[in-house]
C-alpha cells in the first residue's frame, strides 16, 4: 500500500460519517440535532415554512382587518406568525415566542383572533422535531397554557354577565363556559402534540 492510500485511508477514518436528522431535513456532518437553538435544514424548507407562515398570518389580518383591536393585535398577529415561521427550524424558540406573544395578547387584554390557531402547529414541530426538553416544554404548554387561556376567556365572560340578568348566577354559568374553553384550548394545543409523537 502506498503512502497516499494510507492518508487517505486515515483520513476516511477521522472523517465523521454524514447523518441524516430525523424526517430527512438536511444532510450534516456531525452530532444530530440535540441541544442546538436551529435544526438543520433545506434552505427550500425554510423558504416555504417562511412563505407559508407569512401568507397564513396575512390572511388573518385581512380577514380581520375590520375588527382587529388596533396596533396591539397587529403586533399579536405577527409574533403568532414569527412563531409558526420558526417551528420546524426550532421548535423551543417558536415555543418561546409563541408563550410571549400569548401574555402579551392577555396582558394587553385583546380579544384573542384566529392568529392563535397557529399555535397548534408549534405545538407539533415540539414533540415531532424538539429534543426531550423542548418536548416535555411542548407538553407542560399545553397543559399550562390550556387553564391559562380558560382562566382569561372565562374571566372576561364573567365580567360581562355582571352587567345583565342570568337564569342562574354569573359565577356559575361562567364556570360553564371556562370548562368549555378549557376542554377546546386543550385538544387545540394536545392533540398536535400527540400527533408529533407518532410521526
Amino acid at each position: 500500500m502506498t503512502r497516499s492510500s494510507s492518508d487517505a485511508s486515515a483520513s476516511d477514518r477521522r472523517t465523521p460519517a454524514a447523518r441524516v436528522i430525523r424526517a430527512r431535513d438536511a444532510l450534516v456532518s456531525g452530532p444530530p440535532y440535540r441541544g442546538r437553538v436551529f435544526r438543520p435544514m433545506l434552505r427550500a424548507q425554510v423558504i416555504t415554512d417562511l412563505v407559508i407562515a407569512v401568507l397564513l398570518g396575512g390572511l388573518v389580518l385581512i380577514a380581520s382587518g375590520r375588527g382587529i383591536d388596533g396596533p396591539l393585535s397587529v403586533i399579536t398577529v405577527v409574533g403568532m406568525t414569527a412563531a409558526l415561521a420558526l417551528r420546524r427550524s426550532s421548535p423551543g424558540l417558536a415555543l418561546a415566542v409563541a408563550w410571549v406573544f400569548a401574555v402579551f395578547e392577555m396582558v394587553t387584554l385583546q380579544v384573542p383572533d384566529v392568529s392563535n390557531a397557529f399555535i397548534a402547529g408549534v405545538m407539533y414541530t415540539t414533540s415531532a422535531y424538539g429534543s426531550r426538553r423542548v418536548r416535555l416544554a411542548g407538553l407542560v404548554s399545553a397543559i399550562v397554557g390550556s387553564v391559562t387561556a380558560a382562566a382569561y376567556l372565562g374571566f372576561d365572560d364573567y365580567q360581562n354577565r355582571l352587567t345583565y340578568e342570568t337564569a342562574s348566577t354569573p359565577l356559575q354559568e361562567s364556570l360553564q363556559v371556562t370548562f368549555s374553553f378549557f376542554a377546546v384550548v386543550l385538544l387545540l394545543l394536545l392533540l398536535p402534540w400527540l400527533a408529533g409523537l407518532v410521526v
